[in-house]
């Protein structure tokens, strides 16, 4: 697991849905041609997220990843938040 920290800062609202989701389903880690596709498959995912907190203009991060994701998004597709790489 590793701990990252990224400069996004988005409403309450958005990360109340954001932390929702985490709690119940899950965010999966995706990279930016697979959000920009607009369809994701269970193959394509690079890891999840374990836990994000609100730190005003940045989120901290654990994730199950092996990469480095400081330059990573929360983005929504339809109804389901993702955490976009670059």
């Amino acid at each position: 697991m590793a701990q990252i920290k990224i400069q996004q800062k988005i409403p309450m609202k958005a990360f109340k849905a954001v932390s929702d989701q985490l709690r119940s389903e899950g965010i999966h880690i995706i990279s930016k041609a697979t959000f920009a596709r607009g369809e994701v498959k269970s193959d394509e995912t690079r890891g999840r997220v374990v836990s994000a907190f609100n730190l005003g203009a940045k989120i901290a991060l654990d994730v199950q990843s092996s990469f480095n994701c400081s330059e990573s998004r929360f983005e929504k597709l339809g109804d389901v938040y993702y955490l976009v790489t670059k």
